[in-house]
């Protein structure tokens, strides 16, 4: 996350918890990848 605070409270908040912000929100793009149609693709059959 590309933040500039002018505030170093804020700042130090944000390092404080940026880490576990962004594990969650990887965390919700893989859930969302995993639902999409496209991600389990059939074998491919070759025509037996």
């Amino acid at each position: 996350s590309l933040h500039r605070f002018y505030n170093n409270r804020l700042a130090q908040i944000l390092k404080s918890y940026i880490g576990q912000i962004n594990e969650r929100e990887q965390a919700e793009i893989d859930a969302v990848n995993e639902d999409l149609p496209f991600t389990q693709l059939p074998p491919l059959s070759l025509g037996d």
